[in-house]
């Protein structure tokens, strides 16, 4: 997505770290601010990051020590949490588009982003009635299949699988 300030997702994903690190000058700084403001997924990956420094910035390889279980739990944490979130900048923007081109179907108009798609699909549950569930459950399945193939990277071989619907 490209705003009106003309910064798109990659430009912003480059500059993350000097945003975290407050290193962009004034006006990348608000150029990287108006971005967020209009994606959401890329407000997502900030979001992320920032949990992913709170979470290893404490840890150093100075600091582990490979017979304390503790340290190696926390290090293993970190590897996989840095795997899903590569797998999100990756393939979440398409995922992301999938999932709005599939909420339009049952919207009849595809929304801008997240935050506005939840709260229409929100309201359109709430009233629709029970002849609308089977398209409700394929969208939500979907949905769960797409995004469980980022978390299987991180989860060591370890597969939760959702069935197919037939």
């Amino acid at each position: 997505m490209s705003g009106s300030d003309g910064m798109d997702c990659n430009e912003l994903v480059e500059l993350v770290t000097d945003y975290l690190d407050d290193a962009l000058t004034d006006g990348q700084r608000q150029a990287f601010e108006a971005h967020l403001a209009e994606c959401d997924g890329c407000e997502n990956y900030v979001n992320q990051m920032r949990k992913t420094v709170h979470l290893t910035g404490s840890l150093s390889v100075d600091d582990i020590e490979p017979d304390d279980p503790q340290q190696r739990f926390r290090l293993d944490v970190a590897r996989r949490l840095s795997v899903f979130l590569r797998g999100v900048n990756e393939r979440g923007p398409q995922l992301e588009r999938d999932d709005l081109d599939d909420a339009a179907q049952l919207l009849g108009r595809r929304p801008a982003g997240w935050r506005e798609c939840d709260a229409a699909l929100e309201s359109l549950v709430a009233s629709a009635g029970p002849d609308r569930d089977a398209d409700f459950i394929r969208f939500f399945h979907r949905r769960v299949s797409r995004w469980q193939s980022l978390l299987a990277v991180g989860m060591h071989g370890r597969r939760y699988s959702v069935q197919p619907l037939r």
